[in-house]
């Protein structure tokens, strides 16, 4: 006969060689063994049967609901390591007001905390300071702006 402790060890085991082998596969599965364990401690009449169809059920979802949680934590860590180094790429679109006045195309501009290296994409214009410009580019420390038409 099988009691809920059973099933609670059991998910308790494949949690445990879910934390030394790769993947999540097993922790889904261990998941879906203890909540078996806690509705048969809730009902402990339970047919073996049912069990393990209640047991099959939850490990579907389980897993398909980890896959879930997996694919969208992924893509937050891809989309973070996107932007890993390239810190400029982020300004690429935005418009600021050049605090210093540029010489020949060329000068620096205060962007968020830092100061960045920035330089006319079309011209060696001189600008002064308080000019509207947009980003347009980003090359390593570099910005690349445009006089803002709007």
């Amino acid at each position: 006969m099988i009691v809920f402790w059973h099933w609670l060890a059991l998910g308790a085991l494949l949690a445990a060689i879910e934390v030394v082998t790769p993947g999540f596969f097993l922790l889904w599965l261990g998941l879906a063994a203890i909540a078996v364990g806690l509705v048969l401690l809730l009902a402990p009449d339970i047919a073996l049967t049912v069990q393990v169809v209640i047991f099959g059920a939850l490990s579907i979802c389980s897993v398909m609901l980890g896959r879930h949680v997996m694919r969208r934590a992924l893509a937050r860590e891809d989309a973070a390591a996107s932007m890993l180094n390239e810190r400029g790429r982020a300004y690429v679109g935005k418009v600021y007001v050049l605090d210093q006045p540029l010489a020949q195309g060329r000068g620096r501009m205060h962007v968020g905390d830092t100061t960045w290296a920035v330089s006319l994409a079309d011209s060696t214009a001189d600008l002064p300071a308080g000019t509207r410009v947009r980003v347009v580019d980003s090359e390593g420390p570099l910005l690349r702006i445009k006089v803002d038409a709007a």
